[in-house]
């Protein structure tokens, strides 16, 4: 809906997640990995043979087919525990131990945790662009320094190591 907004001219600029649709006026800011997001006390929230699972947006999403693909081709059974419409839901469902979510790691809640890779034998999930689209090539001045103040504002908040790459 966002990029269809920036796309019809109705918006000049909008942060998403690159969800693979080719616009002319398009800055990527930062590459981020995605990550295994679970409750900051306990370990892993399913036993041995259960299947994993899962708190997540209805689909389509990007950070759940990511995971739910990862899994599948580990072997690893999963179910969706629990989904919401919000991201706030999935914090809140992840920080209660109802299952595992996948987000990148930034601008995490201190109630969750990114695990370390391999970390309770998961597998690996891929990166994510994030990028600002933006309705022209050149925007009015009030635009063009709010796409500069939040493109510097993403970048600043990345750990040093993704900056660089960013």
């Amino acid at each position: 809906e966002l990029l269809d907004s920036v796309a019809g001219g109705r918006l000049d600029l909008a942060l998403a997640w690159d969800d693979g649709v080719r616009m002319p006026h398009v800055e990527q800011v930062a590459v981020l990995p995605m990550r295994w997001i679970g409750p900051t006390a306990a370990r892993a929230p399913w036993q041995g043979s259960e299947p994993l699972p899962l708190v997540a947006f209805e689909a389509p999403c990007r950070f759940r087919s990511a995971g739910t693909a990862a899994l599948d081709r580990a072997g690893i059974a999963w179910r969706v525990a629990f989904s919401s419409a919000s991201l706030g839901g999935l914090w809140a469902g992840a920080a209660a131990g109802l299952g595992l979510t996948v987000r990148t790691g930034m601008g995490l809640p201190p109630s969750v945790r990114a695990w370390e890779r391999g970390e309770g034998g998961l597998p690996e999930l891929p990166s994510l662009a994030l990028a600002l689209y933006r309705k022209d090539a050149e925007l009015e001045a009030p635009a063009a320094r709010l796409a500069a103040i939040v493109s510097e504002a993403v970048r600043s908040a990345l750990p040093a190591r993704l900056a660089a790459a960013a």
